[in-house]
């Protein structure tokens, strides 16, 4: 009766031992992926109102450089009879000198999209004379600006995802 019971409790074998290892280690770097990805933000919204004539303060891309940020601009102008919005798909390279803005996208109805490494490149119009241009941070050419040409104030939304 002994030796049966001593049998039971023999150990494991070694290569068990190691299974039993990598299920906790992989089972331990996917809970931390699963954390970071909760944790960690990658989505920014911001309402701003521009006065007609007027110019937003710089907006910057949210995303590391080399990385696609998608940017969603509403234009929520009560009155304007239209509602604009445009879409596109931001990747600012700073590996260059100048750094260069690659973007596509829609943009009132239309296909946008292009590259360039000047301030002041139109990204998208919407709704009545609003636009998104690119713009400098110091020498930096890794955001935007929103100006207002419309005749009225316009409330405008904005979401980056990255």
């Amino acid at each position: 009766m002994l030796h049966k019971t001593l049998e039971r409790l023999r150990p494991a074998p070694a290569g068990a031992l190691a299974l039993a290892a990598l299920v906790v280690g992989l089972t331990f770097i996917c809970t931390q992926r699963a954390l970071a990805a909760v944790l960690v933000p990658n989505i920014s919204t911001l309402n701003i109102t521009v006065a007609n004539g007027a110019t937003s303060a710089f907006m910057a891309f949210n995303a590391l450089p080399n990385n696609p940020t998608l940017i969603t601009l509403t234009d929520r102008t009560p009155n304007d009879g239209i509602v604009g919005i445009a879409s596109f798909a931001v990747t600012w390279i700073s590996t260059t000198v100048p750094q260069i803005v690659v973007w596509t996208g829609t943009a009132s109805g239309a296909l946008v999209g292009g590259q360039t490494n000047a301030p002041g490149t139109k990204l998208a119009t919407f709704g009545i004379g609003v636009e998104a241009d690119t713009a400098l941070s110091g020498v930096n050419l890794r955001g935007f600006q929103i100006s207002n040409t419309g005749g009225s104030s316009a409330a405008i939304n904005i979401t980056q995802i990255w």
